[in-house]
């Protein structure tokens, strides 16, 4: 039997994210093996679906537990001695190719989203910049989620053209994401994020106070877990939460691995993140019929044909948001009903999940 690696920073992650392509290759045979951060809850329903789940913890910025993890890391994969490595987020990518780089292993690293990789200038950033320079060469292939982390990671060299194929995001699934009746009367805005700064939460809040001012039976919800994946200045905190919810500036909904009927009861998604992959959530909203809301940025815009399928808002501009919600709110029914409609038909014709799938199994054909 062939072994596949998934290296992922979260096994939540995994649950939300990379499903698909775990039963995909599990249905066809491979022994799937999940190595993140240990999460007791999550690594039992994976077990329980027959996947090996093994904890290796995550990378910190202490250099001497980075190292820790790295050794690890090395340690688990040479037992198993995979067929192939699938990695997903920054750590596991450049960790897990350097990792296997140095056990000769083939690996496909997929760049879900760089955050502020192109332009914080801080160590931390600067460093990972260095070491991309290292990590990728090797790669049986990179996969990227949008042209413009396509383009800077072949315009400095950070992976070589004919390693580097762009896919439609992680794709979505048109028929299991499809179209629901709304239960609710009430008029909502609903936003699925984990819980940080760059997604946009805050502005989201303050957007919702806003428009509150003028709409106060406006429902805002929030939807996703708190995370602590992220830096201190990055977090958003239960008491802000909290807050929120105590002066009714929004509904905070906790987190679920369905998020489907959420989406049917919500009137519109909204997602004013600073910079995506591919938003997922933008996907599952539009292939569910649902007009959508985001900020102007990479791996949200590419998502949304502005004024058609939804709108686009300044980045980290709440006024903005609360204008592009208004806005939305104000369209005739019919109106916010076509938006869907062709949201919907945007993520048929281009961001299937097939699409996706076929190129992992395309990958791992070349080591058959």
């Amino acid at each position: 039997m062939k072994k596949i690696i998934i290296l992922e920073n979260t096994y939540y992650t995994v649950l939300s994210l990379r499903m698909e392509i775990l039963r995909h290759f599990k249905d066809k045979g491979y022994e799937i093996y999940v190595l993140s951060k240990a999460e007791k809850n999550d690594i039992e329903i994976l077990e329980k679906q027959g996947f090996h789940c093994i904890p290796v913890g995550t990378v910190v910025l202490n250099p001497i537990k980075a190292v820790q993890f790295f050794l690890k890391l090395i340690r688990e994969i040479k037992q198993i001695q995979p067929d192939i490595i699938f990695s997903f987020t920054i750590r596991p990518n450049l960790f897990g190719s350097i990792a296997a780089r140095l056990l000769g292993l083939p690996i496909v690293s997929n760049v879900t989203g760089t955050g502020p990789l192109t332009k914080d200038n801080g160590f931390v950033y600067r460093l990972i910049r260095l070491a991309y320079k290292f990590a990728f060469l090797r790669n049986q292939r990179v996969f990227f989620q949008n042209e413009d982390d396509y383009n800077f990671f072949l315009l400095n060299n950070y992976v070589r053209p004919n390693k580097a194929i762009l896919l439609p995001g992680s794709g979505v699934d048109t028929e299991y994401y499809s179209p629901r009746p709304k239960t609710k009367n009430e008029f909502v805005f609903l936003m699925i994020s984990r819980l940080i700064k760059d997604k946009g939460v805050l502005d989201y809040a303050y957007a919702a106070e806003l428009v509150k001012k003028n709409y106060p039976d406006m429902k805002f919800q929030l939807l996703g877990p708190y995370w602590k994946q992220s830096t201190a200045k990055n977090t958003i905190s239960e008491a802000e939460v909290s807050k929120w919810i105590s002066q009714g500036t929004l509904d905070y909904l906790g987190y679920t691995l369905d998020v489907r009927p959420y989406i049917a009861d919500a009137d519109c998604i909204v997602l004013p993140s600073y910079r995506e992959g591919c938003a997922n959530v933008l996907m599952q909203g539009a292939s569910m019929s649902k007009p959508l809301i985001a900020s102007d940025v990479t791996g949200c815009r590419n998502l949304i044909n502005d004024g058609e399928t939804g709108y686009l808002c300044e980045v980290r501009n709440p006024e903005s948001l609360a204008g592009k919600m208004t806005q939305l709110y104000s369209l005739a029914v019919e109106k916010r009903l076509e938006m869907g409609k062709m949201g919907r038909e945007k993520m048929i014709k281009g961001y299937q999940k097939k699409v996706v799938l076929e190129a992992y199994e395309g990958e791992v054909n070349l080591i058959d």
